[in-house]
């Protein structure tokens, strides 16, 4: 998940993807240490209120990462059809400039 969302990183363009990625890496760095207590917990078979505090915590950041990951995708939607709306507004002015063009020829 790391290399990926460095990967992304560069690529956002708007302040609301930037923050969801810090959400993201953020949950996940705090997920990390809490994968080692629950393995620990796990393997000295302490099934108590330890290990549910933990997988509580461990839930709470996972919603808070794909919160943030639902929020990155609606964004992206609304990118591609601004872009898909450009394109179409585009092809639109190049086709009556080659209509005007060949018009101008004939």
């Amino acid at each position: 998940m790391e290399k990926q969302l460095a990967e992304l990183r560069p690529l956002l363009v708007t302040e609301r993807g930037k923050e969801a990625v810090e959400t993201i890496a953020s949950a996940i760095a705090a997920w990390r240490p809490l994968y080692s207590d629950l393995a620990g917990l796990c393997a000295k078979q302490q099934f108590d209120t330890n290990l549910e505090t933990t997988i509580d915590k461990m839930v709470a950041y996972g919603i808070e990462a794909s919160k943030a990951a639902d929020e990155m995708a609606q964004l992206q939607r609304g990118l591609f059809a601004a872009s898909a709306q450009r394109a179409t507004e585009e092809t639109s002015h190049s086709r009556w400039i080659a209509f005007v063009l060949r018009s101008a020829c004939v």
